[in-house]
């Protein structure tokens, strides 16, 4: 048995959400990954397995490992997927496919496009090849029907995306409830503002920190830097602003 705590970077992360967690539960259970899931705690979102990644305009499926840190989330939502012209297409087929198929029935004249040539239906005792060939016409607009609306409802979908600096992964919600995205969202956006916030008050706090008199001034400027250093390296703050505090701390 798994341990979902063991993908987390850092053993002291709470876990606040789960999306796509019948996955997850398969993964803890087998260790083996299959359909994606992500798991957020307070720092960071952990992506795995099959997941909607984004390369240009379109999601493509592919396996992901990934993981993002709160401060490059950069948003999250749901995009809806409605190719209502297939569906239009598929009852206009559907429509025609039915026409065709009471005109063959009930004995209908029918002139050819082309041709213009009348055609009787063994119903009224017509030609049995003007039949036959209605009927493959109406069976050709039929499997057109079929193939145009199985295409609709596979492409017909909501993804709840998580865009990052750097791209985009989303989730298939025909695979997951809405209603579990939607609490994903919901702590993703609550975890997202609380890293903001303490980042914020972080850099504020170092901000202030002041040139120390002489004799601590070595070990107290040391520790500013130190400071300093973690908040570039967590991309709190650009390198700009790392150099000219620098310069200040040392009097350059």
């Amino acid at each position: 048995m798994y341990d979902l705590r063991e993908i987390l970077i850092d053993p002291h992360e709470n876990i606040t959400a789960i999306i796509g967690n019948s996955y997850a539960q398969t993964f803890l259970s087998t260790g083996q990954i299959g359909k994606g899931f992500a798991v957020l705690s307070d720092r960071r979102v952990y992506f795995k397995g099959k997941c909607l990644y984004k390369t240009g305009k379109k999601y493509s499926t592919r396996m992901e490992e990934r993981v993002v840190d709160l401060n490059d989330v950069t948003g999250s939502g749901f995009i809806k997927f409605n190719p209502i012209y297939l569906l239009v297409m598929g009852i206009i087929m559907t429509v025609i496919t039915l026409g065709l198929l009471i005109a063959s029935f009930t004995g209908l004249n029918v002139h050819a496009a082309e041709s213009d040539a009348e055609v009787y239906f063994p119903a009224t005792g017509g030609s049995i090849v003007g039949g036959v060939s209605m009927a493959i016409l109406a069976i050709a607009f039929l499997i057109t029907s079929v193939i145009l609306l199985t295409a609709y409802f596979r492409r017909k979908t909501t993804i709840f995306k998580i865009d990052y600096a750097g791209g985009s992964i989303g989730f298939d919600l025909r695979l997951i409830s809405y209603g579990e995205a939607e609490s994903f969202n919901r702590s993703l956006r609550t975890c997202k503002d609380n890293a903001v916030r303490a980042a914020q008050t972080m850099f504020t706090s170092v901000n202030q920190i002041q040139t120390p008199t002489y004799g601590a001034a070595a070990v107290s400027t040391a520790d500013a830097l130190r400071e300093y250093n973690n908040l570039l390296s967590q991309g709190i703050i650009t390198q700009e602003d790392y150099e000219a505090k620098k310069r200040q701390l040392l009097g350059l």
